[in-house]
């Protein structure tokens, strides 16, 4: 490159003027151009330290020309290409890592060099540019920089996703990786068979409940609540529960909200369930599965009111499974026991014994007969679906040791 002159700062040489930049104007003009040119190096070489660590260029860079490109810091400074042989060969310690091509009537500048044995081509209007970009990458590659393996257009898709990722953290707290995210996206689209994640995502939400946090105490009142008009009769019929099942079911269930205060439905585990069984072991093994049994009802209306997650598993606690009842012997009354008792019985409570010891009816069916039940079919007890503990009408027959002690 041919200089016109050299510039010296506190007698360090620290810049070239090029004949190329000198206009064809008088000599006090280029005297003046070249005086101007020379401050600006002066200026730009003072403020810089002396020996800084930062500088992309190392001391043996064979790329560190005389002449300044322009830069922040020197805007006035440019790099001539006039005596540059292209390609422009950019070494680092003598190996040649990039090349810079000049511009022809269909391309402009251009950058090559090769990672991972893949060439990666970057354009650039100017010279000065790609001079600038192409000594910086010669450092990277250098260092065996990552970056350099991407292409402009990954370069910047790559900077989008971490600003999307940064948006994400301040949104959730959660914080993702770039790498993380991707294994996650395509590990789920490869199962979705073409299906896009968004959409199998709106799927999903519309048929999975989200499960609401309600206080144990709170939904075992609401439970009770939703069970009171089951013990009700209305317009003369009879309830669809009896109202001491229902006192029992109540009674239960609040123990078991009162052996967990301030605990919250959706906390519940196997292991509450085997402390609150694990308080019975006094009673028998039928109440227990009575015990069990209202529980389990309790779960599953919170798992319908979406208190409970559909796959909870409480039921696999290993105390909550169902016992087998030792059924204890069965014995009744002897002849003379049960005459005895009708012997003694008032009017009142006479048809109670004798339905009960002579037609083998329930307790509370014979509470729940009337007059005209014992004697609307000749000869049988009709057994009404409204009286039936099953609620199936049936006939029983009236033998004649019942129709004696039932005569008026």
């Amino acid at each position: 490159m041919a200089l016109a002159g050299k510039i010296s700062a506190h007698g360090h040489y620290v810049a070239a003027v090029p004949r190329a930049f000198w206009p064809r104007q008088s000599s006090s003009n280029r005297r003046w151009l070249a005086y101007e040119i020379g401050q600006q190096a002066i200026s730009c070489a003072i403020s810089a330290p002396e020996n800084d660590k930062t500088s992309e260029f190392p001391k043996d860079s064979p790329n560190k020309t005389a002449v300044l490109a322009v830069d922040s810091a020197c805007p006035a400074l440019l790099e001539s290409e006039g005596d540059v042989k292209f390609p422009k060969k950019l070494k680092y310690r003598g190996q040649v890592l990039a090349r810079i091509y000049a511009k022809t009537a269909t391309h402009p500048y251009r950058l090559y060099w090769r990672v991972d044995r893949k060439t990666r081509i970057k354009e650039f209007r100017s010279y000065a540019e790609a001079k600038r970009v192409g000594d910086k990458l010669v450092i990277d590659l250098a260092k065996g920089s990552q970056v350099t393996a991407l292409t402009p257009k990954q370069a910047s898709d790559a900077l989008a996703s971490l600003q999307r990722l940064d948006r994400f953290y301040e949104a959730t707290g959660r914080r993702v990786s770039l790498l993380s995210g991707i294994l996650e996206y395509c590990e789920a689209a490869q199962k979705l068979n073409g299906q896009t994640v968004g959409e199998a995502v709106e799927r999903y939400l519309a048929t999975v409940a989200v499960v609401q946090r309600k206080a144990l105490a709170e939904a075992v009142a609401e439970f009770i609540a939703s069970r009171k008009h089951l013990s009700e009769a209305a317009d003369g019929k009879r309830s669809r529960h009896s109202p001491v099942y229902e006192g029992n079911v109540a009674a239960w269930i609040t123990k078991f909200a009162e052996t967990f205060p301030g605990y919250a439905v959706c906390d519940v585990n196997k292991e509450h369930l085997n402390a609150y069984i694990g308080k019975f072991k006094e009673i028998s093994s039928k109440s227990r599965n009575d015990r069990r049994a209202t529980v389990k009802m309790f779960l599953r209306w919170c798992a319908a009111k979406d208190y409970l997650p559909q796959n909870h598993r409480l039921f696999e606690a290993v105390d909550f499974k169902a016992e087998d009842v030792d059924m204890a012997e069965i014995d009744f009354y002897r002849p003379k026991e049960l005459r005895d008792m009708l012997n003694g019985a008032d009017a009142a409570l006479l048809p109670y014994i004798a339905l009960g010891g002579l037609a083998g009816l329930r307790r509370e069916e014979i509470m729940r007969l009337e007059w005209a039940d014992v004697w609307r079919v000749d000869g049988n007890v009709e057994i009404s679906s409204r009286i039936a503990k099953g609620r199936k009408r049936r006939l029983v027959s009236i033998c004649p040791a019942l129709a004696a002690w039932l005569r008026p």
